[in-house]
């Protein structure tokens, strides 16, 4: 399942895992196109960004949500 709204510490705190538990729930950023917050079974959020390489979708994790705040990971994000 996925959502796309725009990424707020707030929202981010409240998010929970919505799959079946085979599935990633990632909750896009409307924002920055390819920024997320991967929500994990366990609780646990990581933020992510989305690109493609060789016709492959591909998620890199930037950080994990506690640890660095949106805007720090917006900010790596961007750089990459």
């Amino acid at each position: 399942m996925k959502s796309k709204e725009s990424l707020t510490k707030r929202r981010i705190d409240g998010l929970q895992y919505q799959a079946d538990g085979e599935n990633t729930f990632i909750a896009w950023d409307s924002e920055m196109e390819g920024f997320g917050v991967r929500v994990y079974p366990s609780g646990k959020k990581s933020y992510c960004i989305a690109y493609q390489t060789g016709g492959r979708k591909r998620f890199m994790t930037i950080g994990k949500a506690g640890r660095i705040t949106v805007s720090q990971a917006k900010e790596i994000a961007q750089k990459r």
